[in-house]
C-alpha cells in the first residue's frame, strides 16, 4: 500500500516522491523526525535502502559489459557537484582508462547511490538524484505514486532487506 506523508511540507506525497523531489529533506524526515506510524517509518527505510542498493539497470558507459556500480562527480569550483549518464562505470579500471576524465576535472568516483547525491546545495543534491533515478531505471514521464511504489518495490538489489530479496 503507497505510503502517504501525512505532515509537514511534502505532505501528501508519497514516500518515493519525496524521495525524488528532494532527497535532503527526505533524509532529514528519515533520520531527524521520529515517525509514529510504524508502516511509515517502514517505507521510509525501504525506499532509502532501495535507492542505495540498487542494481543500476544501465551498463557501463566505458566497456558497456557491466551494470554501472560507480559514478564520476565533477567537483567545480563554489563547491559544485555535478554528473551525468555519461560518467557512470562498473569498475575503478573503466573510470581510470576513460579518455574524458582527466586529472583536471577534478572529479572523484563514488557508488552509485543516492546517499553519494549528497552536497552543499539542494540543486546539486537533487540534479545527481535524477541521474541516479535514470540509473535506477525509472521513467521520467510515469512518475505516480502507483507506479513508483511498484518500481522501489519491484527494483533489483545488491543485497537484501531486513533478510527480504526485494527482487
Amino acid at each position: 500500500m503507497v505510503e502517504i506523508m501525512p505532515f509537514g511540507r511534502m505532505k501528501d506525497k508519497s514516500v518515493e516522491q519525496i524521495l525524488l523531489e528532494d532527497y535532503k529533506y527526505f533524509t532529514y524526515i528519515k533520520e531527524e523526525i521520529k515517525i509514529k506510524k510504524p508502516s511509515l517509518k517502514r517505507r521510509f527505510e525501504f525506499v532509502d535502502f532501495v535507492a542505495n542498493n540498487f542494481i543500476s539497470a544501465i551498463n557501463c558507459r566505458q566497456c558497456n559489459e557491466k551494470p554501472a556500480e560507480y559514478i564520476s562527480i565533477y567537483n567545480g569550483y563554489g563547491g559544485v557537484r555535478t554528473s551525468s549518464g555519461g560518467f557512470i562505470y562498473c569498475s575503478n579500471d573503466c573510470y581510470s582508462t576513460d579518455p574524458s576524465v582527466t586529472t583536471e576535472n577534478k572529479s572523484t568516483l563514488y557508488p552509485l547511490a543516492f546517499k553519494t547525491t549528497l552536497s552543499a546545495t539542494k540543486g546539486d543534491t537533487n540534479h545527481l538524484a535524477g541521474v541516479i533515478a535514470e540509473c535506477m531505471g525509472l521513467k521520467a514521464e510515469r512518475r505516480t505514486k502507483d507506479y513508483l511504489y511498484d518500481f522501489f518495490n519491484n527494483c533489483r538489489t545488491k543485497t537484501t532487506f531486513n533478510g527480504i530479496l526485494t527482487f
